[in-house]
């Protein structure tokens, strides 16, 4: 009986020590899970495009804003980001940029100073509030691609019928 005993505590002191081995090595040994969550860092790749150049680019980023400051990318305020900074990033996420140019205006007898998004003058001039008919002159044409620092002239053109009355000389 004193050898079943002794059988049994080894047998005992063996299922002990496998339980507590599989239970180490389950939870992390050394590192617990938490610590591992920390170090292993999440890749997304993002697709952007930063107004009409598409890049593939890998980031640690978690949101929009993140995204921007790690890739160095300068932004003004007149600039449209889309989604928003605030906006989660995720592994396929795309980030539309457009950027805005300063445009000048010069009709009846103002100069309009702004930013436009728009690609087309004839676009930009209607979101300036100005109305355009079919024979005004606009210089350049209306649809020219906006660049940045672009100068447009319109010309305002009336057309009239006047009937003028006039006596003609006539020998009966």
């Amino acid at each position: 009986m004193k050898l079943k005993l002794s059988f049994l505590n080894i047998l005992l002191i063996v299922l002990v020590l496998l339980v507590s081995t599989s239970v180490f090595a389950f939870w992390g040994g050394s590192e617990s899970n938490s610590d591992i969550k920390e170090d292993e860092k999440n890749i997304n790749e993002v697709i952007l495009n930063n107004d009409g150049l598409i890049f593939r680019i890998n980031s640690e980023a978690s949101t929009v804003s993140e995204f921007i400051n790690e890739q160095g990318i300068s932004v003004s305020d007149n600039d449209s980001i889309t989604p928003s900074v605030e906006a989660k990033i995720f592994s396929g996420s795309r980030i539309i940029i457009l950027r805005a140019k300063k445009i000048t205006i010069t009709a009846d007898g103002e100069e309009i100073e702004s930013y436009t998004l728009h690609k087309i003058i004839k676009n930009a001039i209607l979101e300036n509030s100005l109305v355009l008919s079919d024979v005004d002159i606009v210089h350049p044409s209306r649809s020219s691609l906006v660049h940045n620092g672009i100068e447009i002239k319109i010309t305002r053109v009336n057309i009239e019928e006047k009937i003028v009355k006039k006596d003609i000389d006539f020998k009966i």
